[in-house]
């Protein structure tokens, strides 16, 4: 596997370059290739937002130093993002790079693993920059394969000194405590686990939400009320089977069963996706949608229901509050977690992806609430090694 590292700090050899070469040893010591490039040698402009690209195969208007990262990167399997925080965001380098991968957006990327590397001079200050990173991998179906953050790094050349420094470790909470090193839950330790759980060595579970129905057309709200799938909604189902066939046949990923809800956009997206993967499917009651009692057939942004959210043990007057949703789908998971050698792919809805997301990592109530990903869009995701 080919693994680019994009270090967004404007300073030579300072933490944030440290870090990015700790990772890559690890890396290259599961015996993967690796290349780092330092974006304060180049010179990269914002994007002009101007869509030539999109009328020229991906080919972007100015001529600067993104046109060799993207032909890096269009041959690259995992891409890792490497910043120190300037002002509880990423560096202005790295964000003009975010920014000028919009040229491929049309054509699609070469990589669908991604992984973040942040480092900062006091703890606290990363939510914003979770957050953007987040959104992105769900809006373009990257698979997120960790997040390392290493606080309290005031001073150039502070991560050198860090136990573990050489020997490719970032961030170990173990290791790190006394220095208020924080991880979210999915962080891993150094280059060499976060690379084998890009290469599909980990057990991992996947989820699809189903394809497009006819009330989310209409926007209103599902829950447990039947919807169903719209033509294009099956073309979604199906185009996600064969990008997963791909990715099978080509060793990236590997899947042994399938579950689905009851509910029959979840059903037949899955049957969808099974034929093409020839898998067993079968039927979990657990992942049913939940059941949003009166606010089913609703508008699905209308402003009581965005409120309602927000309260997770309310039944909606004759629903399902999401703590009981939360429990079903926890019990599901845990149980999945026993079968070590079985890799499971999860057809189910969009109120069962947040709660799937918030078994993997630690979410504010805010952003539980509001989290969701798209028709047909697929996540990854990691148990955690026994320890």
């Amino acid at each position: 596997m080919k693994i680019v590292v994009v270090n967004g700090s404007p300073r030579a050899k300072g933490n944030t370059e440290m870090l990015s070469e700790a990772f890559l040893r690890g890396a290259r010591e599961a015996g993967h290739e690796g290349s780092l490039i330092n974006l304060r040698e180049k010179k990269i402009a914002g994007c002009l937002g101007c869509q030539y690209c999109f009328s020229h195969d991906g080919v972007c208007a100015q001529k600067d130093g993104m046109e060799e990262i993207l032909a890096e990167l269009d041959q690259a399997d995992m891409l890792v993002l490497a910043s120190p925080i300037y002002w509880f965001d990423v560096t202005a380098q790295t964000k003009a790079v975010i920014d000028r991968l919009y040229a491929r957006g049309k054509r699609g990327f070469h990589f669908h693993k991604t992984a973040l590397l942040l480092n900062s001079g006091s703890d606290g200050v990363y939510e914003a920059v979770l957050t953007m990173y987040r959104n992105i991998c769900g809006y373009l179906n990257w698979q997120d394969q960790g997040i390392i953050t290493a606080p309290n790094m005031s001073y150039k050349g502070g991560y050198a000194g860090r136990p573990g420094a050489q020997r490719g470790v970032c961030a170990r909470e173990g290791t790190l405590k006394g220095e208020s090193a924080k991880q979210t839950k999915r962080s891993l330790s150094n280059g060499k686990q976060l690379a084998k759980q890009a290469e599909g060595n980990m057990h991992q579970v996947y989820f699809v939400r189903h394809g497009e129905t006819v009330w989310n057309v209409e926007n209103k709200i599902c829950g447990a009320t039947e919807s169903p799938l719209t033509e294009r909604g099956r073309e979604q189902a199906r185009a996600i089977g064969r990008e997963l066939r791909a990715r099978m046949d080509a060793g990236e990923l590997k899947l042994d069963r399938m579950l689905c809800s009851p509910l029959s956009r979840a059903r037949d997206t899955a049957e969808e996706i099974a034929n093409i993967l020839e898998l067993p499917l079968a039927v979990d009651v657990r992942l049913r949608e939940q059941n949003f009692g009166k606010w089913e057939g609703t508008a699905r942004d209308g402003e009581g229901f965005q409120r309602a959210k927000e309260n997770f043990i309310d039944s909606f007057s004759g629903g399902e509050s999401m703590m009981r949703v939360a429990q079903r789908i926890y019990n599901l998971l845990d149980e999945l977690r026993e079968e070590k050698e079985i890799s499971y792919l999860l057809v189910a809805h969009n109120g069962i992806s947040r709660i799937v997301e918030s078994y993997f990592r630690d979410m504010r109530n805010e952003e539980f609430a509001s989290f969701g990903i798209r028709n047909a869009a697929l996540r990854a995701y990691s148990f955690p090694e026994e320890v």
